[in-house]
């Protein structure tokens, strides 16, 4: 009893904090450019919010999860102050393929100030989904021939039922005696295939941002990266800071290379070395591979 009204409580605090932070400042405003979206359409999002120039914010970049929608690309714009009032705005476009007749999203803005942090979402932005096929015509002159026309049966259907049933006891005995082993090379297959589509996109920004450095580079390698050890050890590795990444896997390598992409991506400094910070953390991806890789070749 006394541990659940500690729960109690502290849903309580956590409540009362958040209903703060929505009195304290300004609700952002999420809007569509377009009121209707087609299947997998590329559709802008306009997020803008206001607060005091003392104030520092986060929006969500390219890591963060959009559901319904999938990212594609987002323009962010300088900050314009006036009267004492800040106003930041980014422009996201994004896409989906549920079929739904309306499409809902709201966004947060994660707010910085004298040390405390606060999330503040939006209302919810409404699209509707416009299907690309309204009207379906029928054709008498598609119809050929639609007469019956009897045919003798020659095939001998009772024995292929038989084999059938036959082939399904034998493949349902394997799996009864082996499905450890088969669910492992399953998955097996499956984490290896990950790895290579993942080292082939990481390698090519690593190599076009030695040739172009680019801030929109570092941010979509760092979403990869995130987004790969995300799915393969069941950690939301996408949601959290980089303080809570070097809790999990506690290098202080992990930490000073989290930092230098953190660096570059929101005070836009951008270190020499930070080529060695993005071939350490592929190193930290492919060390995670490997242990998940033998773990499954050893059952």
């Amino acid at each position: 009893m006394q541990k659940l009204n500690s729960v109690v409580k502290i849903f309580l605090i956590i409540f009362y904090v958040q209903l703060q932070a929505q009195s304290t400042f300004e609700q952002p405003i999420l809007r569509f450019l377009k009121d209707s979206v087609q299947l997998g359409e590329p559709i802008k999002l306009s997020f803008v919010h206001n607060h005091k120039p003392s104030v520092e914010i986060l929006m969500p970049d390219s890591a963060f999860d959009y559901s319904p929608f999938e990212f594609i690309s987002k323009e962010f714009y300088p900050t314009k102050t006036a009267n004492n009032v800040s106003k930041d705005s980014v422009v996201y476009t994004l896409s989906s393929f549920e079929i739904e007749r309306e499409l809902k999203l709201a966004l947060p803005v994660f707010i910085y100030q004298d040390g405390d942090t606060a999330t503040i979402y939006s209302d919810d932005a409404i699209v509707k989904y416009k299907e690309a096929i309204t009207q379906i015509v029928q054709n008498d002159s598609l119809r050929v021939n639609s007469n019956f026309m009897a045919l003798n049966k020659r095939f001998n259907y009772p024995f292929l039922g038989i084999g059938f049933l036959g082939l399904g006891f034998v493949a349902l005995v394997i799996f009864i005696f082996f499905r450890k082993k088969i669910i492992a090379r399953y998955k097996l297959y499956f984490i290896e295939k990950d790895f290579v589509a993942f080292k082939t996109k990481y390698d090519k920004i690593t190599t076009d941002y030695q040739t172009a450095p680019k801030v929109s580079l570092l941010e979509e390698q760092l979403g990869i990266w995130k987004k790969y050890l995300q799915k393969l050890e069941k950690t939301p590795y996408t949601t959290l800071t980089t303080k809570e990444i070097t809790k999990y896997l506690d290098q202080n390598q992990v930490t000073s290379s989290l930092q230098n992409f953190d660096k570059a991506i929101y005070g836009g400094y951008i270190k020499e070395d930070l080529t060695n910070s993005m071939a350490y953390l592929a190193d930290v991806a492919k060390l995670k591979f490997e242990v998940k890789q033998n773990e499954l070749r050893n059952i």
